[in-house]
């Protein structure tokens, strides 16, 4: 019951994704069948013919029709085969455009949730390893409705066939003799096919299990600790004797020694499995040869029935070692239809926000818990951002900054409280119009590989006087005067040989540079000098202030050079808001604010 509603789910997704390629599989598979069928068919015609009734004629009328039907057959499969691999083929792109369009697309709490990021990481190696979709359709619909149209045909013709060869052995008193043998001859081969499909589906779950695992160890090794330029560094200074290589070859030999072995017993199956039917198929001739010579069949029908009977027998045991396999295949696209089912995706039905240079952002009792944690990163947090104000929201790490300014931004949703905007829920405006209205700078930003231009402008158009006054702002007009392309400069070497890859501070220059040409109203910059000396944050911070001057603004930072230049300050601590108020008013009172600001001013001091 439960693979019959797999096989529902799996088609209604298939038919979703790319509509009309079950059908054009279905008409490929029945071709193939008929093409097959027919020239086990026309052969025992033929030698009925020429060695029964010795005509010639008849015989070159049967072949020039057979000949006929068998090239418009043949042109009829060549279209569709093309037709079906070209489908097969688009069917994983397809599925993978729609998860890429998934992940760009779903509200951020669940693109950050473990099991979002786990769903799509299987979903990932399965399409690999297992093929996904594309396997289906290739095999499992393929091998399906091949084996319904030869068991309509074959089986329909060899009944036929050796009823009447029963019937006339029954004549001669050797009907018994014919029917165990013939049975045996038959039941043997269907019998091993089933088991084979069986046991080489339970060996093929193993060796998924197992490459999925080993693959991810290829990928962690070959891709990332041995090609990474900081890995690679770290392994010259504190590996000589290469004991970590040593690990990773062992581990991948060990890998490699566990898949040839799952691959041999495999091949073992395969081996007997062929042997068997072999010796069931030479059984059938034999059988059915004795009564030719009793005079109880012609060779003609030895060799139509016998012929039907292998593709019948071949048919059904593609199909039951492509049932056998199916595990690998559905569980993928079952985690696809989970993973495209999860989260909310942006909506366009909601009021806009107003353009307005006179807001107010409040926090009303906002508390927040990620999914699966047990306690609040943040809890009854109350606050205001007013326009024209430049607000510093300071703590040490894991207080609930980034939590907070998650939440400003609505990439997450309050666990309890409200936020408003000049008194409206943000929940209840338009989200992409809502996010417009701030430019972020983060801690983790992120540069295409694509042209200075593109980078800052992102998603705005690029307009090559503005690009050039935002690099001014940041300081980057004497770096990029001194580049051959200008601002169509790319930002790395990766996918151009005239890209140029630009310093750590650069790059965060960049990224300013990219919140200053959205001219937004309310900027935020969250902690992007984490990685800077108190000194030199302190000067990025006072440059940001310069260049929001009039606007509205919110620093973040665990240290304290963000609030020099700040009109008010909110504290946290633990998830709590704990302080707030003026720098002189913060620091006449004993409490974090001061204790962190005296500590780290002997860094910031000029």
């Amino acid at each position: 019951m439960k693979d019959k509603q797999e096989v529902k789910l799996l088609l209604h997704e298939t038919n979703k994704l790319y509509p009309h390629v079950l059908a054009v599989q279905v008409i490929r598979a029945v071709i193939n069948s008929l093409i097959d069928i027919l020239n086990v068919l026309f052969l025992g015609l033929e030698v009925n013919i020429l060695v029964t009734k010795q005509n010639w004629s008849l015989a070159l009328k049967v072949g020039l029709l057979f000949l006929t039907i068998k090239f418009i057959l043949n042109i009829a499969d060549n279209y569709f085969s093309e037709l079906a691999d070209r489908h097969s083929r688009l069917l994983n792109q397809r599925a993978q455009a729609q998860i890429s369009r998934h992940l760009v697309q779903v509200d951020y709490e669940t693109f950050m949730s473990p099991k979002f990021r786990q769903l799509y990481s299987d979903i990932s190696e399965g399409m690999q390893f297992t093929g996904g979709f594309q396997q289906f359709i290739a095999n499992v619909v393929n091998d399906f409705a091949s084996f319904v149209v030869t068991l309509l045909t074959s089986g329909t013709i060899v009944c036929y066939i050796l009823v009447k060869g029963w019937q006339q052995a029954a004549v001669n008193g050797q009907g018994p003799i014919f029917l165990v043998f013939l049975l045996m001859a038959v039941i043997l081969p269907l019998y091993l096919s089933e088991k084979v499909g069986n046991w080489s589906g339970k060996i093929f779950q193993q060796f998924f299990a197992v490459n999925i695992k080993f693959n991810r160890l290829l990928s962690y090794y070959l891709e990332y600790a041995f090609t990474e330029i900081s890995v690679n560094k770290l392994l010259r200074l504190f590996d000589p004797e290469n004991t970590y290589l040593q690990h990773a070859k062992k581990q991948i030999i060990n890998g490699t020694d566990r898949d040839e072995k799952i691959q041999s017993k495999a091949l073992g199956v395969y081996v007997v499995s062929d042997l068997a039917t072999s010796l069931a198929i030479g059984l059938l001739y034999v059988v059915i040869g004795l009564f030719i010579v009793q005079g109880g069949l012609s060779i003609g029908n030895l060799i139509s029935a016998v012929g039907t009977l292998e593709l019948l027998i071949t048919s059904l045991g593609n199909l039951f070692s492509s049932w056998g396999k199916r595990a690998g295949s559905f569980k993928t696209m079952e985690q696809f239809s989970e993973f495209m089912q999860m989260g909310e995706e942006k909506s366009a039905d909601k009021p806009k926000l107003l353009k307005t240079t006179d807001f107010t952002v409040e926090f009303v009792h906002v508390s927040y818990r990620y999914p699966g944690q047990e306690t609040y990163a943040l809890q009854d947090v109350s606050l205001t951002l007013k326009s024209g104000v430049k607000t510093a929201l300071v703590g040490q790490n894991g207080s609930g900054k980034t939590t907070l300014v998650k939440l400003l931004l609505r990439l997450v949703r309050p666990t309890a409280g409200k936020i408003l905007f000049n008194g409206q829920d943000i929940a209840d405006l338009d989200l992409k119009n809502y996010q417009d209205f701030f430019a972020v700078v983060s801690q983790h930003f992120f540069l295409t590989a694509e042209s200075l231009a593109k980078n800052v402008a992102a998603d705005r158009k690029i307009i090559s006087a503005k690009v050039q006054n935002a690099l001014t702002e940041v300081g980057l007009d004497k770096k990029v005067a001194g580049l051959e392309l200008g601002i169509e400069t790319p930002v790395s070497n990766v996918l151009s040989e005239q890209g140029v890859n630009f310093s750590g501070g650069e790059q965060q220059k960049l990224a300013i540079a990219r919140a200053v040409y959205r001219d937004s109203k309310f900027y935020v910059l969250d902690e992007p000098t984490a990685a800077l000396d108190p000194l030199a944050e302190a000067e990025v911070f006072d440059q940001f202030a310069d260049l929001t001057h009039k606007q509205t603004a919110l620093f973040i930072s665990h240290r304290m050079s963000s609030t020099r230049a700040s009109d008010y300050i909110y504290v946290l601590d633990k998830g709590q808001l704990v302080q707030q108020g003026t720098h002189a008013q913060l620091m006449k009172k004993p409490g974090i604010y001061s204790n962190l600001y005296k500590a780290q001013a002997e860094f910031f001091k000029k």
